[in-house]
């Protein structure tokens, strides 16, 4: 760990602060990016990503009784962070005129309010499964809407900005960003989506990211979830038929998956293009 006016740069991997120790300081991200992450059993859990311009632990400053972390926070690449002590910064805020005291909470909220929710939300609910049974339906009907209502048609495919597209699910729908990520993996994977990479904004030397996501059939996303949405609340004789349709069959093994590893891993360009369709 190298200090330089206040800067602090780790390695991909470090972590800058784990899960039970003491919130004695608040993080700017300059550069990189930062995973949060919880652990349920023997099963790291990432909850969403932060970019840079974002900060670190914002949610001690507005909770004071908050005196550990309930999350783990790992740099994703090399990353570059300002550390700001949690008790300066509360003496700075409540110190400042009433305009400006309002004017910082206001920035505060605005950047970071989704994030901490999604954030306690899972840390509440203690959940072992990254997508459990009861998230299924509305994280697919989330995927439909939005791409439905934002994507662009090119070329008989619905096309979302990934970046915009995250951060609108997670804005409007408090939907988690990794779990919309892992559910496009899926989809990837079996042919319904392709991923369109990029190079990375903030580490050019670095892996691709993900730039762009191809729905190339969007319906059969809505026709999982509904599908799945029938099935779980068991109405009428026909569920026994449709829990065996293909798709759903296809979608379901994938989300199972995805329970027991913890995660899914994204798919290869060649994987992405070549794999087989369901349904």
């Amino acid at each position: 760990m190298d200090h330089n006016a206040d800067l602090i740069t780790l390695n991909r991997g470090a972590a800058i602060f784990k899960a039970g120790e003491a919130a004695t300081q608040v993080y700017i991200l300059r550069s990189g990016l930062v995973s949060l992450c919880i652990t349920r059993g023997d099963k790291m859990i990432e909850l969403m990503k932060v970019s840079p311009g974002q900060m670190l632990g914002a949610e001690v400053l507005h909770d004071h009784s908050a005196m550990t972390w309930d999350y783990d926070a790992i740099a994703s690449n090399d990353v570059e962070l300002v550390p700001i002590d949690v008790k300066a910064a509360r003496s700075w805020i409540e110190c400042s005129p009433p305009l400006l005291k309002l004017f910082i909470s206001a920035l505060v909220a605005k950047n970071f309010e989704v994030a901490r929710e999604t954030l306690s939300l899972h840390v509440r609910q203690k959940d072992p499964m990254p997508c459990s049974p009861s998230r299924v339906t509305r994280l697919f009907a989330v995927l439909y809407h939005a791409a439905a209502y934002t994507g662009a048609e090119k070329n008989g495919a619905k096309v979302v900005v990934w970046s915009a597209f995250r951060k609108y699910c997670q804005r409007s729908f408090l939907e988690s960003p990794v779990r919309l990520e892992q559910a496009v993996f899926i989809l990837a994977r079996l042919g319904i989506a392709r991923l369109e990479m990029i190079p990375c904004e903030t580490d050019p030397d670095g892996p691709e990211e993900l730039g762009f996501v191809h729905f190339l059939d969007l319906e059969k996303v809505r026709r999982f979830y509904e599908l799945n949405q029938k099935i779980c609340s068991g109405k009428g004789s026909e569920t026994i038929n449709e829990a065996a349709d293909p798709l759903y069959v296809a979608i379901a093994a994938e989300i199972e998956k995805w329970n027991v590893a913890g995660k899914v891993e994204m798919p290869s360009h060649a994987s992405a293009d070549k794999s087989r369709k369901a349904g």
